[in-house]
């Protein structure tokens, strides 16, 4: 459920406290690029313009502002990548901290909605438009946010290691259960698929894309890769 409020909210002042949240406002009518910039981004978001991706703004690059285009709505899907039990950032809140400005004057009128990936991948495995075709070509390249499914056959469970080297940075779930994050950035590439939540015949992966995957390909492994190891 969308939440109006005139400041931008934090997660913790949404009642989330991990995951994501989506943020959207509408801009004021303007023909030149504009700064959006926060207090600080906890601790990633990504920033569209009437649906078009535009950028990240990332906390640890230092980062809390970027440039906006012209258009109508501005939405921010905000990620909080964890937390600490140690130090000054202790009982921090998360997401988007304000104020919220563009060039310099504080944005209000904003619209919220916590982000449920358990309910959003459910609804995309029933939707109607989602069903399976029988030689329906694959999809060549995937610019998030967005939600993508596939379907594998197995003869039998067993364990397995999702290959994530070809995605961007995401979740991935599998018959509804939540098999982690990815991330080209690494240092693993894949994700570990519990036999246990695998069945005969036919599986389901759901996969939110919050990057840009070039070649969206679905592959396992019978090995993890886990990037460099320290000796």
């Amino acid at each position: 459920v969308w939440r109006a409020t005139s400041a931008v909210p934090s997660m913790d002042a949404l009642g989330v406290f991990r995951g994501f949240a989506l943020h959207r406002v509408e801009l004021p009518a303007s023909d030149r690029t504009r700064v959006l910039a926060f207090g600080e981004v906890r601790d990633r978001a990504v920033v569209s313009v009437d649906g078009v991706r535009i950028g990240v703004i990332q906390r640890d690059q230092h980062e809390t502002a970027i440039a906006v285009p012209p258009g109508r709505i501005l939405e921010v899907l905000v990620e909080d990548q964890g937390r600490v039990n140690y130090g000054v950032r202790i009982g921090e809140a998360k997401g988007l901290i304000g104020p919220a400005t563009l060039d310099g004057a504080e944005l209000t009128g904003w619209e919220s909605l916590p982000l449920d990936l358990g309910a959003m991948a459910a609804s995309v495995i029933s939707a109607a438009s989602f069903a399976v075709t029988s030689g329906a070509e694959p999809v060549a390249f995937l610019d998030g946010p967005v939600l993508a499914r596939a379907s594998f056959e197995m003869d039998a469970p067993a364990d397995l290691f999702l290959d994530t080297r070809s995605w961007g940075k995401g979740v991935a779930i599998v018959n509804g259960f939540a098999l982690g994050r990815y991330w080209t950035r690494g240092p693993q590439h894949t994700l570990y698929v519990p036999g246990a939540q695998l069945r005969a015949g036919r599986n389901d992966l759901v996969v939110f894309e919050t990057g840009a995957a070039a070649d969206p390909v679905v592959a396992f492994l019978a090995q993890p890769e886990l990037g460099h190891l320290e000796s």
